[in-house]
């Protein structure tokens, strides 16, 4: 097996979905000007959760300091926990 912050670098890991708008001169490059997303997700394995300071500055903008800390320990009796069992390999 391998770290997968070996592999990914630091988490999180962001997975994206785009659009590039065209461009009359020719551009060619992936500029943040010319993305239009579609979808946007940024995630990171529970068994190597960055660290808090970390979840702080993720969840920073969104002011909500509970979903910072269940981020970095989650609940393992919860009700989420228990649906996703069956194929999260965790029980």
């Amino acid at each position: 097996s391998i770290d997968f912050n070996l592999f990914c670098g630091a988490p999180p890991v962001h997975l994206v979905l785009y659009t590039l708008s065209e461009n009359e001169e020719g551009e060619t490059r992936h500029l943040q000007s010319r993305k239009s997303y579609l979808f946007q997700l940024a995630f990171w394995s529970s068994k190597c959760a960055p660290n808090p300071a970390r979840v702080n500055h993720l969840f920073a903008q969104s002011g909500d300091s509970v979903a910072a800390l269940a981020a970095v320990s989650p609940k393992r009796n919860s009700r989420h926990h228990r649906l996703l069992a069956c194929c999260s390999g965790q029980r």
